[in-house]
């Protein structure tokens, strides 16, 4: 679901990233301002920047994007929305609501609950962020660094209908800050089949000179992640459309619980479906991930 003015009911982030825009105020190359109305930042391009509008202005004002506040919820993973310790939110519900993501986090609890207007609170639950990856004896138990989660996706909400989702992001270590957060109702595909394949689409720049020095310049990534899925021969039309429904709407992807490098939200880009046989059908599903 879209997450809209209406839907965020609560959020104890403050959208004072800078002050609003005003039009009667002259700016300077370099200011920056806070458009309400749309929860997005500009930045001045020129001086004596005078009632110029920064969405219908992009010759005086560049989008540096959303604030604080709504970078959760923008469509893109690498824009976060922190808080000092904690992130608290709720969302009103849309229909039923029955999965909820928060990816790209820094972290270390999650706590999700879900409240119905007639039965009150009806689901409740933390989950710690510490991650088990790459302990697999006692040393690195005891001496390997502790990881933490940055994806998690939720599939057991109660499928109440137009309920509200709180969610708060936690860390006692320092800033809370998450990239996405979304919620929605989930839909089985299929069964991932071994033959899954992760990866990662680097934008960063690398180059080297004629002197063989390096000049290395971190940007942004996305993930990528190609999937073979068996389906049942009577689900054929529905995943069909389905996969047509939301060919142009950014979607949390997760092919396998055992890892959370298959969560992936984005678009996906190519299917192909191949009727194999009377009962099964062989899906090739791939995705690719928002920066």
């Amino acid at each position: 679901m879209k997450v809209t003015d209406a839907a965020l009911l609560r959020s104890n982030v403050p959208e004072t990233d800078h002050p609003a825009w005003a039009a009667a105020t002259t700016y300077k190359k370099g200011d920056r301002v806070v458009v309400a109305a749309t929860h997005r930042r500009y930045e001045s391009l020129t001086d004596g920047n005078t009632g110029k509008a920064p969405a219908a202005s992009p010759t005086a004002w560049v989008d540096v994007g959303a604030t604080n506040r709504w970078a959760a919820f923008d469509a893109a993973v690498g824009t976060t929305t922190s808080m000092p310790a904690l992130i608290d939110i709720t969302i009103q519900g849309e229909g039923r609501v029955n999965a909820v993501a928060v990816m790209d986090m820094e972290a270390t609890k999650v706590r999700v609950r879900v409240t119905d207007k007639v039965d009150g609170l009806v689901y409740d639950r933390t989950v710690d962020l510490v991650s088990a990856s790459g302990i697999s004896d006692w040393y690195a138990y005891y001496f390997e660094p502790i990881l933490r989660r940055r994806d998690l996706v939720l599939f057991d909400l109660p499928p109440y209908n137009d309920a509200q989702v709180q969610i708060e992001i936690m860390n006692s270590e320092g800033d809370a800050s998450v990239g996405v957060v979304a919620l929605g109702q989930q839909h089985e595909l299929g069964d991932t089949k071994f033959g899954l394949s992760l990866g990662i689409t680097d934008y960063s720049v690398k180059e080297r000179d004629s002197f063989g020095e390096w000049r290395v310049v971190q940007r942004p990534y996305s993930k990528k992640l190609r999937a073979p899925i068996r389906i049942r021969a009577g689900d054929v039309d529905r995943v069909f459309r389905l996969l047509a429904q939301y060919r142009a709407v950014p979607l949390v992807w997760v092919a396998t619980a055992l890892y959370d490098a298959s969560i992936v939200y984005g678009y996906y880009k190519d299917v192909d479906i191949v009727i194999s046989g009377p009962k099964w059908s062989d899906c090739s599903l791939e995705i690719e991930g928002l920066i």
